[in-house]
């Protein structure tokens, strides 16, 4: 994949996570997408500790309907793709097979009418 989608600079994570939401709503079929990092998501990871610069990118990652991982790393050109399979492997082990099985994003399960 070669997008590589621009920083919002927002100051508000909860914005860059509706884009990253967005994104999947559009192009459900995708897995994950490659981003610049946010300069609030910078200051977040310095704020736990990580050792972040604003050259880093984020690889977004839908581990099932709805549930997003993002993994910060430098190189464009090496995404973290292994470690995001791994993880969602091991997150789709933990799920109840009735949450894994929703194909679309924002999908409920349907409840049957009564007669």
């Amino acid at each position: 994949m070669s997008e590589t989608f621009r920083s919002l600079d927002t100051g508000n994570i909860q914005i860059v996570k509706d884009r990253d939401a967005s994104y999947f709503r559009i192009y459900p079929k995708r897995e994950y997408y490659i981003r610049k990092i946010d300069p609030i998501e910078v200051e977040e990871g310095l704020t736990i500790g990580q050792n972040v610069n604003s050259d880093a990118f984020v690889l977004v990652g839908q581990m099932a309907p709805g549930v997003r991982t993002r993994l910060i790393f430098a190189d464009r050109d090496n995404p973290p793709i292994a470690e995001f399979t791994i993880q969602k492997s091991q997150f789709a082990d933990l799920m109840p097979n009735s949450f894994n099985s929703r194909k679309q994003h924002g999908v409920k399960k349907k409840k049957k009418k009564k007669k």
